[in-house]
């Protein structure tokens, strides 16, 4: 059975104004993973087929089709595991 890790390469975040949390996926389950991520997210936005806005239960969050995701808002580590599998596990 598929799990988190077998999607994501790693965990960042960057403390400023608003905490962000950057989720980069890995390299060779990165298409699988971005057409999952679209199928179950309402676009909000979007710059051509490089960069999204996404929102998914109440949380809004930025894809880009180079495999990076960046979250704001997201409490704990807990929130961010709850949703990265919501995202990407059937």
């Amino acid at each position: 059975m598929a799990s988190v890790k077998d999607f994501v390469a790693s965990v960042g975040g960057i403390c400023g104004a608003e905490t962000e949390v950057i989720v980069n996926l890995k390299p060779e389950s990165r298409d699988a993973a971005i057409a999952t991520i679209k199928e179950r997210c309402a676009i909000k936005k979007s710059t051509g087929n490089f960069m999204f806005e996404l929102e998914f239960g109440g949380i809004t969050f930025r894809l880009f089709m180079s495999g990076k995701l960046i979250f704001r808002r997201v409490k704990d580590r807990v929130e961010l595991d709850r949703l990265m599998a919501a995202l990407l596990l059937k």
